[in-house]
C-alpha cells in the first residue's frame, strides 16, 4: 500500500461511513453472540488490521 493511501484511511477511520458501519456491525454480531463477555478475559487478534483503528475500536468496546 502506499504510504499516502494509508495515510488517508487513518485519517478518516473515525467518521467515514465505511468504518463505522462495520464497527456497528462487528459490535452488533459480538453482543448478540454474547462475545463480548467472552473476550474480556481473553486475547482478540486483528489479522490483516490495516491502521488498527478497529482494534483500537475493540480495545474500548472491551475495556468500558
Amino acid at each position: 500500500m502506499m504510504p499516502a493511501e494509508f495515510q488517508t484511511m487513518k485519517d478518516v477511520e473515525d467518521s467515514h461511513w465505511w468504518y463505522v458501519a462495520q464497527r456497528d456491525a462487528m459490535e452488533a454480531v459480538l453482543r448478540t453472540s454474547g462475545l463480548v463477555d467472552d473476550c474480556r478475559n481473553g486475547f482478540v487478534m486483528d489479522a490483516g488490521c490495516g491502521t488498527g483503528g478497529h482494534l483500537q475500536w475493540l480495545h474500548r468496546l472491551l475495556n468500558p
